[in-house]
């Protein structure tokens, strides 16, 4: 954060870092990794919990394909260091299926700005991730 590349920080921004910087540093040593990942979500690291990491996106897209019948089709849930829900959202819109005569659930994509987070799941057809910002490597 203390280098030339946070010296045109949003507001926002410095105070997202301070408080996860917060958050890690009380948790244990940490080592601050830039991280950009452009790519599918399955078996991405994103996915797993694990008590040595937690994520500061500056940014974030999420994209799901396709339409189903189910709801929460465009739901993506977000977990804190403990591994409990700390942010749920989603983005979505029925259209109707001319053949199957019935409304659908189309997911939209999302585009998160400034959150932290341990892991993110994603529902059913979250197919892709874009994340530009740090991983918090924590060594308690």
């Amino acid at each position: 954060m203390n280098n030339i590349y946070w010296k045109n920080a949003t507001p926002e921004q410095h105070i997202a870092w301070d408080y996860v910087y917060g958050i890690a540093d009380a948790l244990g040593a940490v080592a601050i990794t830039p991280l950009f990942y452009q790519g599918a979500i399955t078996a991405a690291e994103f996915e797993t919990y694990s008590v040595n990491k937690l994520y500061l996106a500056l940014q974030m897209n999420l994209a799901g394909v396709g339409a189903s019948i189910m709801q929460s089709h465009g739901e993506w849930i977000f977990y804190d260091e403990a591994n409990a829900i700390n942010y749920n959202t989603e983005n979505q819109i029925e259209v109707w299926n001319d053949t199957g005569a019935a409304y659908n659930i189309l997911a939209n994509d999302l585009c998160i700005k400034n959150i932290y987070f341990s892991r993110v799941a994603g529902a059913a057809r979250a197919v892709y991730i874009k994340f530009i910002g740090y991983r918090l490597d924590i060594t308690p």
